[in-house]
């Protein structure tokens, strides 16, 4: 039987270690991005959210939006899923403006500006998640690079 060499392979520095670290986290974040994105595309056929409508303005690096009337009432805190072809995006409603004063919700018909915590894509229909899934509901920060969910810093 042919001897086989078990030694264990050390780390050559602390960059490396740190290099292996981020690269284990962008492969994680992959895959809750792709597998929860399969289950909000499934939340939306299913009737679980209602549209929003499509914002016609965009600022802020698509993060503050301008929906010129409202096809469903949106709170603060809200949690809005974008659909698309490369994946699903969501996050939550940050911030609401009615004619430039903040409130805390905005009913149907309304045009309203909505500052969200992720970037949307320009002419996709924003839904709002009825019913979201605590453990889905608000993704880690960066889960989309700079698109998502910022890191908080303090």
């Amino acid at each position: 039987m042919p001897s086989q060499d078990f030694r264990v392979r050390t780390i050559q520095s602390y960059e490396r270690l740190l290099a292996k670290v981020d690269f284990v986290e962008a492969i994680s974040l992959g895959l809750v991005a792709s597998l929860a994105g399969l289950l909000l595309d499934a939340s939306i056929k299913s009737g679980e959210t209602v549209p929003l409508g499509v914002p016609t303005e965009y600022y802020k690096k698509n993060r503050v939006v301008v929906i010129p009337s409202l096809e469903s009432s949106v709170s603060e805190g809200d949690c809005i899923l974008v659909p698309g072809n490369t994946g699903t995006r969501w996050g939550r409603v940050l911030e609401i403006q009615l004619a430039g004063k903040r409130v805390s919700q905005a009913q149907a018909g309304m045009e309203a500006g909505l500052l969200l915590d992720f970037e949307v894509r320009k002419r996709v229909n924003l839904h709002l998640w009825q019913t979201p899934n605590s453990d889905l509901a608000f993704p880690p920060n960066n889960l989309f690079g700079g698109h998502g969910p910022l890191e908080v810093t303090q």
